[in-house]
């Protein structure tokens, strides 16, 4: 964790880093955050705020990525993956509304200290959506694969048939 901290403070060290990361959305960021010294301060605030454990899963997370060939950028991978998930859910929870308010200025978006505040107190709760949609999501691919399908079939057939006898029964 103090490592890098000491790899954000120093621009060498950076630069270095980012020669090192080669090419990707990576590099891009990086390249962007040694131009840009508001985007260096709230990124150093953020990454305080981050237990070294937590940090560690991150980055375990990213490797994942890069190996698997998948897009970083691709939220539904980000959605099928509960680890991924959690580590987001984690890292929101722990951010301050300061270090949200920073991270927008240095994206071009101004926001306000108040609604940073309400950011703050939202961004869990909209991880949870996200989490209860990969959910539906999930349960919907299965249900309607091959599988899912003939099991689908069968209970709808025990249902109409118990169905039948219930009723016939009342007769």
């Amino acid at each position: 964790m103090s490592q890098m901290n000491e790899v954000l403070k120093n621009p060498e060290m950076m630069k270095t880093a980012m020669a090192a990361a080669g090419s990707g959305p990576e590099a891009e960021m990086m390249k962007k955050m040694t131009e840009n010294p508001e985007m260096m301060d709230a990124m150093t605030n953020m990454m305080k705020n981050i237990p070294p454990d937590q940090m560690q899963k991150m980055m375990e997370m990213s490797m994942k990525m890069k190996q698997g060939g998948g897009d970083p950028k691709d939220a539904s991978q980000m959605l099928n993956d509960p680890e991924m998930m959690k580590a987001a859910e984690e890292m929101m929870k722990n951010m301050s509304p300061e270090a949200l308010q920073s991270m927008a200025k240095s994206a071009g978006i101004e926001v306000s200290e108040s609604h940073a505040k309400m950011m703050s107190k939202v961004m869990p709760y909209l991880m949870k959506c996200l989490k209860l949609w990969g959910f539906i999501k999930r349960m919907f691919v299965a249900m309607f694969s091959a599988r899912g399908r003939v099991i689908l079939a069968v209970v709808i057939l025990m249902v109409a048939v118990g169905q039948h006898y219930l009723f016939a029964a009342e007769k």
